[in-house]
């Protein structure tokens, strides 16, 4: 008997000790990794504005088993943040689509619920535990239901059915008594009934461009995973659509000031002011974004998303992969702004770079070659009339005069260096102006003056901007002969200018890190960009593990073509970059110059 004793004893205590160092493993490994973000979950529960009735309160938490289910149901949703998987409710796009639980019957589910349940702690309040359990799941438990309805809508040039809807988001999450935004959202739904959970998600760039307006664009891209994907569309608080920070920074009535000024300071200036008088100008960072797109995510009752993305798009998706990782399917970043790259300051020897490029294209190509035989030269004496101040316009409609600013025309030179199709122009353009005519500059940087207030929302712009970049670019993000450039520090110290006059949120060193992440990743960039060039792409995808680069040859900034589709289309059906051939994509026909 004693003999048995002991060795009940012995395997107790043996028992005992595996099941506390098994506890130590698990803390060590499952726990303790995501114990800052689940306590960033619990702290801030509460701010949605989500008070439940009496009723849903003394069923909840009205006794001790009130309290344990309550915990447990939010330890459930804690599982569901950081457990892999498709997330709870059914499909709200596709009603005939059955209902998924996270990890149903899965035992590291249960294993995580009811360590979790634990780990919450008891100290927390009923209160604190109804407003997390409220907000983990997204419906206010009776109170101001947090639902997303889509009606049927048309939009422009878009030839397949569309649905329309708005969803309610606090501006400042830490203050529920605040102002409410309506973020603007489009369904695409997938043309067949054979609709898959994971919906492709245009991320709009600039910043301050809106993805709603580009529809028509992204029906045609993927049409053919349009088939049995849905395309959702959501303009970014501050878009469009979505509480837009509209600013008028050209005058009609004074043209000349946007011959000098990119961002003219005066009009910014009011435009801060009247936006100031309605919005929270902080509240409208790319953080902030993201969870106004995974509540958009789980409100439609969508799996884990497609992103596409481009320009500074990939900015919205790299914040979005690193606070929402389990939300993420697959990622394409194409013409990608690393998120520790601070811009504009590479901006002047990127566009340098791609003017010597169409220098040596033109001296390449016979017809341009033969037409402007002394470019560079021809160049020179432009930049140096323009130095002296010697470029003088008739304004348009006007008997009055302007002298064009050398860095304002080398900033527009700069934005006709994205891409190849726009680049070919600038040869004509500088002999043009050599000899004396100035005015198809003059036009072209007033079109484009006037067309940016509409196709950007500008508060958005220098709100991230300012916030994010500007106050991180120093001299040596210039480059040591900035002087020898034609851009010089022009675009910088404009947008130094500008975000003087704007409001800033608060950026850590936390958020200017690296993404490093496991989502496959498919990365694009044109060698002809002159916007974000392919150290940009090199650089960002170091912390991608599972990714694939792919270089497209005389193409520009996001610039999209067949090849490039294929292989998307095999990326996203497969949800893996394994296989996807980089080196087969044959170069795209560069435009011919314009000559004339």
């Amino acid at each position: 008997m004693r003999l048995i004793h002991k060795v009940v004893t012995a395997s107790v205590l043996a028992f005992g000790l595996c099941l506390l160092v098994g506890l130590w493993i698990y803390d060590a490994k499952m726990i303790q990794p995501h114990r800052m973000d689940m306590e960033e979950i619990l702290n801030t529960a509460n701010v949605n504005d989500r008070t439940p009735p009496a009723s849903v309160r003394a069923r909840l938490a009205g006794d001790n088993p009130g309290m344990l289910r309550l915990r447990f149901r939010v330890a459930q949703q804690l599982v569901g943040q950081f457990i892999p998987g498709p997330q709870p409710g059914a499909h709200a796009l596709h009603p005939g689509a059955p209902a998924q639980q996270p990890g149903a019957g899965d035992w590291r589910t249960t294993l995580h619920t009811a360590l979790w349940g634990t780990l919450i702690g008891f100290h927390r309040s009923a209160d604190d535990l109804i407003g997390m359990y409220c907000t983990l799941t997204l419906h206010g438990c009776g109170g101001t239901t947090q639902t997303l309805e889509l009606s049927p809508c048309n939009l422009t040039a878009v030839y397949t059915p569309a649905r329309c809807g708005t969803f309610d988001v606090l501006e400042n999450p830490q203050r529920p008594e605040g102002r409410h935004l309506s973020i603007s959202v489009v369904v695409l739904p997938a043309t067949s009934k054979r609709a898959q959970p994971d919906p492709i998600v245009v991320l709009a760039g600039g910043p301050g461009e809106d993805a709603i307006s580009a529809a028509a664009d992204s029906a045609q891209q993927f049409a053919s995973l349009h088939e049995d994907h849905d395309i959702l569309l959501v303009d970014q608080r501050g878009a469009a659509h979505s509480a837009p920070l509209h600013c008028d920074l050209f005058s009609p009535e004074d043209p000349a000031i946007s011959l000098r000024d990119l961002f003219p300071v005066a009009a910014i200036k009011r435009c801060a002011q009247q936006l100031g008088q309605q919005a929270d100008l902080t509240q409208y960072s790319y953080s902030h974004f993201a969870n106004d797109l995974e509540q958009v995510r789980r409100a439609l009752g969508y799996g884990p998303l497609n992103l596409s993305a481009g320009s500074y798009g990939t900015r919205a998706a790299q914040v979005f992969i690193r606070t929402h990782p389990d939300s993420v399917r697959t990622a394409y970043l194409g013409s990608v702004v690393p998120i520790d790259v601070a811009i504009p300051g590479p901006f002047t020897t990127t566009s340098q770079a791609a003017l010597e490029k169409m220098f040596d294209a033109c001296l390449a190509d016979r017809d341009c070659q033969a037409a402007f035989p002394n470019l560079r030269a021809e160049f020179a004496s432009v930049v140096a009339r323009l130095d002296a101040g010697k470029a003088q316009v008739l304004l348009p409609g006007s008997t009055l005069t302007a002298v064009l600013d050398r860095g304002r025309v080398a900033e527009w030179f700069r934005s006709r260096l994205y891409r190849p199709h726009t680049a070919v122009n600038l040869p004509w353009l500088i002999h043009q102006a050599y000899g004396g005519d100035w005015g198809a500059i003059r036009d072209g940087i007033l079109a484009n003056a006037q067309a940016a207030d509409s196709a950007l929302s500008f508060g958005l712009l220098f709100t991230i901007t300012c916030s994010t970049d500007v106050p991180f670019v120093n001299d040596q993000d210039l480059g040591a002969n900035v002087q020898a450039t034609f851009l010089r520090d022009y675009r910088l110290r404009q947008q130094q200018a500008a975000c003087a006059a704007w409001p800033k949120f608060p950026v850590t060193a936390g958020d200017r890190m690296p993404i490093h992440s496991p989502v496959p990743t498919m990365f694009v960039s044109g060698d002809s960009d002159g916007g974000t060039p392919l150290s940009f792409m090199e650089h960002a995808a170091q912390g991608f593990t599972n990714h694939i680069e792919l270089i497209q040859q005389n193409q520009g900034h996001t610039e999209w073509n067949e090849c490039v589709s294929k292989k998307y289309d095999e990326f996203v059906r497969s949800g893996s970059v394994a296989g996807i051939r980089t080196d087969d994509c044959k170069p795209e026909r560069r435009p011919p110059f314009k000559t004339n």
